[in-house]
């Protein structure tokens, strides 16, 4: 794996970690605005990835 691919993959890895730390009523109904208002960071490819990680992990 090269270094770019095993960075995007920590960064789904944050993602996914930062929903495991709320509630489920803090992700009932979490709407997408929401969940771009937690994601830390602005720029393509890690932006999509971490919203990725973090909408497995609350079953979106």
């Amino acid at each position: 794996m090269d270094m770019a691919n095993y960075r995007l993959s920590r960064i789904y890895a944050e993602g996914w970690n930062k929903a495991q730390l709320l509630s489920e009523e803090q992700t009932a109904g979490l709407k997408k605005d929401s969940m771009a208002a937690l994601n830390p960071y602005g720029a393509e490819p890690e932006r999509s990835r971490w919203m990725e990680g973090f909408a497995k992990a609350i079953g979106s």
